[in-house]
């Protein structure tokens, strides 16, 4: 696995990368599958739904529910379209100060919803980056560097 997350690493963090220089809607699809759960994964891990939310990285969160499905993160997928059902669908189409306004302003029941998906996400059996270097083996062609 240690060689699988090597790879991710340069592909995602090589500032040359078309990753770094393109806005997202100009991506393959197989790049903004790629990007887009690569920074999920870091914002959940490093500080649970709400930092993912406030976080530029949420600016894509409408395409990571479909970059899950495309790598086979099934129940992630279903744990993402929670936490985006209890902050509110309208949260993918906020700015980030919006997105942070709406966080702040959730009640005590659902900032303990959202924590428990957080807590499940990151105890998820599904190896969310063994399934994403997969895809990326498979989608080479469209994803340069890989």
């Amino acid at each position: 696995m240690a060689d699988e997350m090597h790879l991710l690493r340069q592909i995602i963090e090589n500032p040359a990368s078309r990753l770094h220089k393109l806005e997202f809607k100009r991506l393959s699809r197989p790049e903004q599958v790629l990007l887009s759960i690569w920074e999920l994964e870091a914002e959940v891990s490093n500080g649970g739904f709400t930092q993912y939310f406030e976080s530029p990285a949420a600016d894509n969160a409408r395409h990571v529910t479909y970059g899950l499905d495309a790598i086979g993160a099934l129940r992630l997928h279903k744990l993402v379209e929670q936490a985006i059902e209890l902050v509110g669908d309208d949260v993918l189409e906020e700015n980030e100060e919006e997105r942070t306004d709406r966080l702040e302003g959730l009640s005590e029941k659902k900032r303990s919803k959202l924590e428990k998906l957080e807590q499940q996400f990151l105890a998820s059996p599904e190896d969310i980056n063994a399934l994403l270097y997969e895809y990326v083996q498979k989608h080479k062609a469209s994803i340069p560097g890989a």
